[in-house]
């Protein structure tokens, strides 16, 4: 009878090991910025929920504030920092990570009153947030920005990127001087891409434009005609 054999424990063990220790180093190697940028964007939204939720429950005005470019507190209502659920009474953004420019928070904190409704100043009764406040974190190209709501105080996390390419209409003008031969006219192009043109002087033409630029700016239409 022929005997079969298999793998050791001690074999299928070093096989597990190396196959560990590879995977660590390719995800050591991995980019971290979007890794790291989402988890200090939640962190952000999750302390400044922590302010809000702190006003509700003491009654007092509590307030994010952004202390530097990459830094922030949560203060009550006589300007003193209070402990995070972090630990600390000041958090650093991680490396490479900044705040971008606050919208509708020209104070560069928030506030909120004992229902939850944001301020963007500090004394009572203070200024209602009256439009979204948006707060950016970068990093590496990459945005992550916390959204504030006006009287519901709603936060949400959303991320904003830059891509390159536009969307834009693209006129051409062409003439038809042929009973035979119609040109088309006004040719619009969809992101700088096709062209639509219908051919006058008493022919119909159709004609589809093959030139288009991305920045939606030309668009030009070439077209057959049949006589009317």
């Amino acid at each position: 009878m022929k005997r079969i054999r298999g793998f050791t424990i001690i074999e299928l063990t070093m096989v597990i090991s190396v196959i560990g220790i590879l995977a660590v180093f390719a995800f050591m190697s991995l980019p971290k910025t979007t890794f790291t940028l989402d988890a200090q964007a939640l962190q952000l939204e999750s302390d400044i929920r922590y302010a809000q939720s702190l006003s509700m429950t003491k009654g007092q005005r509590y307030r994010w504030s952004k202390t530097s470019s990459t830094s922030y507190q949560v203060l009550d209502s006589g300007g003193t920092a209070v402990i995070l659920p972090s630990g600390s009474t000041t958090v650093t953004l991680g490396t490479g990570i900044t705040f971008g420019a606050l919208t509708n928070l020209p104070n560069d904190l928030v506030a909120f009153d004992g229902r939850g409704i944001p301020y963007t100043t500090t004394g009572s009764p203070g200024t209602a947030l009256a439009a979204t406040a948006l707060i950016p974190l970068t990093a590496g190209g990459q945005t992550k920005t916390v959204s504030i709501t006006p009287q519901t105080g709603r936060m949400i996390v959303a991320l904003l990127t830059d891509s390159g390419g536009g969307t834009g209409n693209g006129n051409g003008n062409d003439n038809g001087n042929d009973d035979d031969n119609g040109n088309g006219n006004n040719g619009n192009g969809n992101n700088g891409n096709n062209g639509n043109g219908n051919g006058n002087n008493g022919n119909n033409g159709n004609g589809n434009g093959n030139n288009g630029n991305g920045n939606g700016n030309n668009g030009n239409g070439n077209g057959n005609g049949n006589n009317g």
